[in-house]
């Protein structure tokens, strides 16, 4: 299965789909390979689900027996060599069947966080160019927006896992975007922070913007769009009435023409905080961090003509 670039979570069927497809390649170690798969297990058997339970009582039909053991024995057999628990997707606690694609997301809090944020990264051997939009997403969505805190992270992860995860040319990727965001200065923090208040700075007209979005939403809701619009907070989320991909488009197009001042994530961030849109059977949905930063940061993305919002004074922009 092809490697997911673009999903930036830590999950460990995500990690394991790349990790097991390396292993039966030759690119891991059986050392390292022991340890993921050890790991793995380890979880998931404290979060993950249960396939099924072997049963063999007597009101069990003989079907599903035969079904048990043969899973049971072929665990037994293959799982005594490193190949075979690679072969089999899937091992026994008791009895207890697990899979090892299961959808367990690794937060910082986590037992080894460091160890899976590690092999996640080294995905992106692969694909260098995803390695920033996996950082910045991993700085909103596990670290608060607190740079100060990744940064140290990141420092203390490149040098752990040099040896046996990460490549040379992934650290210095890493290196690169810790520079970079080492060197922000307190005035482009300013722009994107404002007194703990999460604002949006825009350069194109806002009258416009206003009179381009306001069909949208509700007449009662006119009023909080065009205060967010100028730099100010609102209570309450407001509901664009139509779906995500046309909302998320107009501020991918603001940032493709340098319309907006600051970063993506401040973007991703003010969309999630103070906006609702329609989803299936015109339900109010919230719109998802991660789904925000792919639409906006992805390299070739478009909606058909007639769902595109369009800005005047701006071509429509499909690819970066």
């Amino acid at each position: 299965m092809a490697t997911n670039y673009d999903y930036y979570n830590i999950e460990i069927a995500d990690i394991w789909q790349h990790e097991h497809e390396q292993f039966l390649v030759g690119n891991t170690s059986d050392r390292l390979a022991k340890t993921i798969i050890d790991k793995a297990e380890e979880i998931i058997i404290r979060k993950g689900e249960v396939n099924f339970t072997v049963d063999l009582g007597v009101n069990v039909p003989k079907t599903d027996k035969t079904y048990y053991l043969r899973h049971l024995n072929d665990f037994k057999r293959d799982s005594k060599s490193l190949n075979g628990r690679y072969d089999l997707n899937y091992f026994f606690n008791k009895h207890s069947c697990y899979q090892y694609e299961q959808n367990i997301i690794i937060k910082p809090e986590s037992f080894d966080f460091d160890f899976w944020f590690a092999l996640k990264l080294r995905q992106y051997d692969s694909k260098l160019i995803e390695i920033s939009n996996f950082l910045n997403f991993q700085l909103e969505s596990s670290f608060n927006n607190n740079p100060s805190e990744i940064l140290d992270f990141l420092k203390i992860v490149t040098k752990q896992f040099k040896d046996d995860l990460l490549s040379d040319r992934v650290i210095e990727i890493v290196e690169d975007w810790i520079g970079n965001h080492s060197a922000i200065s307190s005035v482009e923090k300013e722009v994107n922070l404002v007194d703990d208040r999460i604002i949006l700075r825009i350069k194109y007209n806002r009258t416009k913007l206003f009179e381009v979005l306001k069909p949208y939403f509700d007449d009662k809701e006119h009023e909080k769009l065009n205060s967010l619009l100028s730099e100010n907070e609102i209570k309450n989320k407001i509901c664009f009435k139509s779906n995500a991909n046309q909302f998320v488009m107009v501020f991918r197009q603001l940032h493709l023409h340098q319309q907006i001042i600051g970063k993506l994530v401040n973007t991703e961030k003010w969309i999630c905080k103070h906006f609702t849109y329609y989803g299936k059977n015109k339900i109010h949905s919230g719109f998802n961090l991660e789904y925000v930063h792919k639409k906006l940061t992805q390299n070739f993305y478009d909606i058909p003509n007639s769902k595109r919002i369009d800005l005047p004074g701006l071509d429509y922009i499909k690819s970066k």
